[in-house]
């Protein structure tokens, strides 16, 4: 997957404002939400051939902050082992320098891993596309209905992102019960 290619598919997940509207959101949040789903291109040309590092420097990727537990930075910053691209939820979100895995890093000690996401950036992006916005935008008439949702598309996600390895990173990121 390339930078053009995830931006495409992203905007075909975008849900649309009237939806929000719907389920209680006001009618700005409705619209900030929606545009989320289209990170504005920046003016910079990337020079990395990592697809996570080209799309967080040239795209705002700050706003997909707002639809997924996962917030990709607005600019990157590595240290000797890591380029540090995001956040999920308190911790690290990082590229592995020497295998390119995306993983999570723990806040207090980036020496640990606190989840493994996928096996490369392309793989991760393909599996956020099937699982990085949860049940966002939907309606379950029980509980259980949206738990077994998440942990369907937790499963189709860790097979995007290459395999069992990665399954307790996305059953964690929309828990499951």
């Amino acid at each position: 997957m390339d930078v053009l290619e995830f931006i495409g598919k992203l905007s075909d997940l975008a849900i649309d404002v009237s939806k929000f509207n719907k389920i209680g959101y006001s009618a700005e949040y409705s619209t900030a939400l929606n545009q989320a789903f289209y990170p504005p291109r920046t003016t910079k040309k990337s020079m990395n051939s990592d697809v996570i590092l080209q799309l967080v420097e040239e795209y705002e990727c700050s706003c997909i902050g707002l639809i997924s537990p996962i917030k990709l930075n607005s600019k990157l910053s590595e240290t000797e082992n890591y380029f540090l691209i995001g956040w999920v939820l308190e911790d690290i979100l990082a590229i592995n320098k020497k295998n390119n895995e995306v993983i999570v890093l723990a806040y207090w000690d980036l020496d640990l891993v606190c989840y493994y996401c996928g096996h490369s950036s392309s793989q991760f992006l393909d599996a956020f596309l099937v699982h990085g916005i949860g049940s966002l935008g939907l309606t379950f008439e029980k509980e259980e209905d949206q738990w077994a949702y998440n942990k369907v598309k937790a499963e189709e996600a860790s097979k995007a992102a290459g395999g069992v390895k990665y399954l307790n990173f996305w059953m964690d990121l929309h828990p499951t019960m």
